[in-house]
């Protein structure tokens, strides 16, 4: 069954539960000398307590950013709105982050090591320039470029698809 994530039990029970889950996870890791919670480990206890603690923290930002919170709620949807507008283009952001770490490497590797990797400077603005264009594009266009065109390619329907195939 479906949860509505509009709902506040729903959103205290996320937290409550991803809280109960982030601490048997951890709890395990640190009481139990053969389990290890080690980021990115991948053992049982590191994937229930890290997915417990995304569960609870998707929660308490639903919670905070819920209508119900007035002027609370509107101020924090205010300032998280650029993530949002770049969680709302995921395809299109990680597509401009990989041609950006592209052009980097090829400028790294053609300058025989002159121009060295940027490493946090490049993080940090690619991240400033992606949540600026998100929201600059969601405020204007709506869905993300690359999106649309997987939507579009999705949506197409089954008879157009079959006459556009090549036939034997």
């Amino acid at each position: 069954a479906r949860s509505d994530l509009r709902r506040a039990r729903t959103q205290l029970w996320m937290m409550a539960g991803g809280a109960a889950a982030a601490v048997l996870g951890y709890g395990a890791a640190a009481l139990l000398a053969a389990v290890s919670a080690e980021a990115h480990s991948g053992s049982t206890a590191e994937i229930v307590a890290s997915g417990g603690f995304a569960v609870a923290t998707i929660g308490a930002l639903l919670w905070l950013t819920a209508p119900e919170r007035a002027g609370f709620g509107a101020a924090v949807r205010g300032i998280t709105w650029p993530i949002g507008a770049g969680g709302s283009m995921p395809l299109t952001i990680y597509t401009m982050q990989i041609l950006t770490l592209v052009v980097f490497v090829q400028l790294r590797d053609s300058s025989d090591g002159a121009i060295e990797y940027p490493g946090w400077p490049l993080l940090i603005g690619m991240t400033i320039a992606a949540l600026l264009f998100a929201s600059v594009w969601r405020n204007f266009v709506g869905t993300g470029p690359l999106e649309r065109v997987l939507a579009a390619a999705a949506y197409r329907s089954p008879a157009a698809v079959e006459s556009s195939s090549p036939q034997p």
